[in-house]
């Protein structure tokens, strides 16, 4: 079985972004609003999103790499309880981030446009690859394509950047 990596860079959102996007081709695949909880674990996270009336359960595992990040992933989508269901196998929610997102697929990276409460607005992009070096590859190109640095990549979290502001949850 072959695993494949998700490479991920996100850099400040040129103001012209989305028009970059349209411009270059780019088929818009979604719009939401979502809310994650962080329940930390060693090297291992899980996260709790909220979008949409219903909840996508993550756990993610980082790899080390130079230039990008990268990780495992093993995504499922739920409904009902599944935060008491955490909280009743003995976790607590440690990071709280709130985000509008809008979606786009650029052949094949996805790019996405998020404003992040307390941090403003980011670009992210990510694909799919069987391996590292093909991966930092096409993260490369895909900004390269939108007229952003590869230099100008943060490798950091949004929940890394927010610092103190990622213990406060903005809703209910």
């Amino acid at each position: 079985m072959t695993t494949i990596l998700e490479a991920e860079v996100k850099a400040k959102a040129p103001e012209d972004i989305e028009e970059k996007l349209i411009k270059l081709g780019a088929r818009k695949k979604a719009e939401e609003h979502q809310k994650d909880i962080y329940y930390d674990h060693d090297t291992k996270v899980l996260r709790v999103r909220e979008q949409d009336n219903y909840y996508i359960l993550t756990l993610k595992e980082s790899i080390k790499s130079e230039n990008t990040k990268l990780r495992k992933e093993i995504e499922a989508e739920c409904k009902g309880k599944i935060k008491q269901i955490i909280k009743g196998l003995g976790y607590e929610p440690e990071y709280y981030k709130e985000k509008h997102r809008k979606e786009y697929d650029l052949d094949g990276a996805n790019i996405c446009v998020d404003d992040v409460k307390h941090l403003g607005k980011y670009i992210e992009v990510e694909v799919l690859a069987e391996n590292a070096e093909e991966a930092e590859k096409k993260v490369e190109r895909t900004l390269e394509k939108l007229g952003v640095s590869p230099e100008k990549a943060i490798k950091e979290s949004y929940i890394e950047l927010l610092g103190d502001k990622k213990k406060e949850k903005s809703w209910d």
